[in-house]
């Protein structure tokens, strides 16, 4: 019994010293909060880049707006729908929504890219006889796919951050 728990704290002070973070969860790291909460996301077109834009406020900045001489994030958003489970009648039942993003982050003063990533999201929802459930359908996909986007980006810039940190961090 003792040696099993020996063994066990012996791994996590291993797996401590060796610069292991998890993947998930939340960020804790004041420095990089402080980095995310510092980045102007730019205009975003369409009703879905309206959504991104305010989720992408929500996960980088709760406090407010960013400050003056901030990183500028720039999103470009593609949309697009796919039917299939096709029925006796050949009338597709379900759909599949696919949001495509491309987003970069530029330097405070300045035009230099710095860090680049391209994602996306699948939805799915069913079609229905009523027009009007099918499109409330449609926009539950859409906002569960911006949701993802933005928890995706949230987490890319934040990566980054926290390498560009480690990068400059001195090696003893």
């Amino acid at each position: 019994m003792w040696c099993s728990r020996a063994a066990a704290v012996a791994l996590v002070l291993l797996v401590g010293a060796c610069g292991f973070r998890p993947l998930f969860g939340t960020i804790n790291d004041e420095a990089v909060t402080t980095e995310l909460s510092t980045i102007k996301i730019e205009p975003i077109a369409d009703r879905g880049g309206q959504q991104l834009h305010n989720e992408l406020l929500d996960r980088l900045n709760p406090e407010g707006r960013a400050q003056i001489g901030s990183y500028r994030l720039h999103v470009e958003l593609r949309e697009a729908s796919q039917g299939y489970a096709i029925d006796k009648a050949e009338f597709a039942t379900r759909s599949s929504y696919r949001l495509n993003a491309t987003y970069t982050l530029y330097e405070p003063y300045g035009d230099k890219a710095l860090y680049t990533g391209r994602l996306f999201a699948v939805s799915s929802y069913n079609i229905l006889r009523s027009e009007y459930a099918t499109l409330i359908a449609q926009q539950d996909a859409r906002d569960r796919a911006v949701e993802q986007i933005a928890n995706d980006i949230r987490v890319g810039l934040a990566l980054y951050f926290t390498k560009r940190r480690d990068d400059k961090a001195p090696v003893p």
